[in-house]
């Protein structure tokens, strides 16, 4: 029986694995395996940019605002927290990948700072973030995510980059990097 491992849209290198489909030419059968741990833990992303979104709109109500007249708040904040985790997941695989972690650490290394690899982590996150946050603002009447200012861009990025530092610590997924 001859079987075609095939990695859906490239699963192993955006997704990390997270669906695999195996198709055998012989009988036509196709199976698709889920990494249910992944998934389990995009959801959990995905609740905490939603939540971190929530509050944030619900602290600086004039700064940042979830909804318009075409989107609801709650459907602004699921669709938003989406979007930001979905962007962290296509990053994380695409910089493992590609060494960029371990080669801004020579860098910095070399540059005789000392700098672990959950900080530059942190820091690499931080920028995605902004700049996701920067892209979906501009998509406010679409998306229904509107920011004031670049000083509340920067403060949602850095309130939904904690929050999934926070989720990465209780899931064990910041640990999976390591092995």
């Amino acid at each position: 029986m001859y079987i075609t491992w095939i990695f859906w849209s490239n699963a192993e290198l955006l997704f990390d694995s997270y669906f695999v489909l195996i198709y055998s030419e012989c009988t036509g059968l196709e199976v698709i395996f889920i990494n249910q741990k992944k998934i389990v833990e995009f959801l959990a992303f995905w609740v905490a940019n939603t939540v971190a979104l929530l509050v944030l709109s619900l602290i600086f109500k004039n700064n940042v605002v979830l909804g318009n007249a075409k989107v609801s708040m709650p459907m602004a904040a699921v669709v938003c927290g989406f979007i930001l985790t979905l962007v962290g997941a296509v990053v994380d695989p695409i910089v493992r990948k590609s060494g960029f972690v371990e080669g801004l650490a020579t860098v910095f290394k070399s540059a005789g700072m000392k700098m672990k690899d959950e900080a530059i982590w942190g820091i690499l996150y931080l920028v995605v973030n902004i700049i996701a946050v920067w892209v979906i603002k501009k998509f406010a009447l679409v998306l229904g995510l509107g920011v004031s200012s670049i000083l509340f861009t920067l403060i949602v990025a850095i309130v939904v980059t904690g929050a999934g530092w926070a989720v990465a610590v209780l899931t064990g997924a910041s640990k999976e990097g390591k092995k």
